[in-house]
């Protein structure tokens, strides 16, 4: 137990170590504005809305 408490701790302490992002050089072009960023979270809705259309269907 005290092993998985240690591995967890350790991958917190290094997920949130605020190093830089490494697309902030500007060098991904438009995949690093905001207008990509934002179709994101877009497309998921879509997608999980066509799977609940898709399974009321299936119901029918």
């Amino acid at each position: 137990m005290e092993c998985m408490i240690s591995l967890i701790y350790d991958f917190g302490n290094e997920y949130n170590s605020g190093s830089e992002s490494l697309a902030v050089s500007g060098e991904f072009g438009i995949l690093e504005g905001r207008t990509v960023a934002l179709g994101h979270p877009i497309l998921m809705r879509g997608i999980f809305v066509y799977t609940l259309w898709a399974g009321y269907l299936g119901w029918q």
